[in-house]
């Protein structure tokens, strides 16, 4: 195979654009008719049950399946096994990185670069400076057998992002991780975010989601639900939101008053809170109903749908997400 060299990309083209999109394994259809858009330079969640085409998806991008059906792109060049544009343009981290035991850590960097047709002085260089910057510094000569499953994920970055790719795809990058590499990871996420780079994450973890992600695709039964933000999503599913409000000496002529702020469906006493039911955000007009009926508010706080509840109401499913 040719060494990668892409040629340049369009601004305005999407970072993946999949339309109709549909594989079938035999008589199992995997996907049917999937869409969705990534931005450039979003990071973009991909969620849904086990068995929904999460997976079938990430191996038509990196061009390791052939759909059966529509298209799909990474910054306008088609994707799939003869997708040699596409591929690269894209890095890609994988669940459960694998790489050949009794291989050292730099040289099998050095021959990734090759295999994308970087300069012999470039690719030493970038292939220590992302050693370094993934937390394996010292560890260029040490074979990969070696390595905890942390390192090796560090490791997949590194050689996911050696040829600078615009696109990352990430599938599960904190699975098996302790609450330390899980942290780093997204810091990590957030940082490649800054530079410029589109990240492309699938991912169990809903709060690492909801803290990282702009928006987020829901699948379920090789269907696309749902695209969009999750403050957006949210109040699509026009869920409930909740309003805490710790205030001292709340009267009931105060409670009366909030119980006739437009949008409030409920209220009670929680120990020295208040619980403000509504079905959207009323934190500003339950702060001036109190204070305008003389209680002194300590605090007030808008608790908005969770992604996980957004998740369940969108899927239907009770169990967590998968693969």
């Amino acid at each position: 195979m040719p060494a990668l060299q892409p040629r340049a990309t369009s601004a305005s083209a999407p970072a993946i654009a999949v339309s109709g999109l549909r594989r079938t394994y035999g008589s199992k259809v995997a996907l049917e008719a999937a869409s969705f858009e990534v931005r450039q330079g979003e990071v973009f969640g991909f969620l849904g049950p086990n068995g929904a085409g999460k997976t079938t998806t990430i191996r038509i991008l990196c061009g390791l399946l052939r759909a059966s059906g529509g298209s799909a792109s990474v910054l306008g060049f088609p994707a799939g096994p003869d997708g040699v544009e596409a591929k690269a343009r894209l890095g890609y981290v994988p669940d459960e990185p694998a790489f050949p035991a009794r291989v050292k850590a730099l040289p099998l960097l050095l021959a990734y670069g090759r295999f994308y047709g970087m300069e012999p002085g470039a690719m030493g260089q970038r292939a220590r400076e992302l050693l370094g910057r993934v937390g394996l510094d010292g560890q260029e000569q040490r074979s990969l057998k070696t390595f905890s499953h942390g390192m090796k994920k560090r490791y997949a970055l590194a050689q996911a992002l050696l040829h600078d790719p615009p696109v990352l795809i990430m599938d599960e990058p904190s699975s098996g991780l302790d609450p330390a590499g899980t942290a780093w990871f997204r810091e990590t996420i957030r940082g490649l975010r800054g530079q410029g780079k589109t990240v492309f994450l699938s991912s169990h973890i809903l709060p690492e989601v909801q803290q990282v992600c702009d928006r987020v695709g829901i699948i379920s039964q090789g269907k696309v639900l749902a695209v969009d933000s999750i403050e957006a999503l949210g109040k699509r599913m026009q869920q409930r939101v909740e309003v805490v409000v710790v205030a001292e000496g709340v009267p009931e002529p105060a409670l009366a008053a909030l119980r006739r702020v437009p949008g409030v469906l409920g209220v009670r006493r929680d120990g020295d809170k208040l619980v403000v039911e509504a079905e959207r955000d009323v934190g500003p007009e339950v702060n001036a109903a109190l204070v305008q009926q003389g209680v002194r508010v300590r605090s007030l706080e808008a608790n908005h749908p969770s992604l996980e509840d957004i998740y369940l109401a969108i899927t239907g499913t009770a169990g967590t997400v998968g693969t």
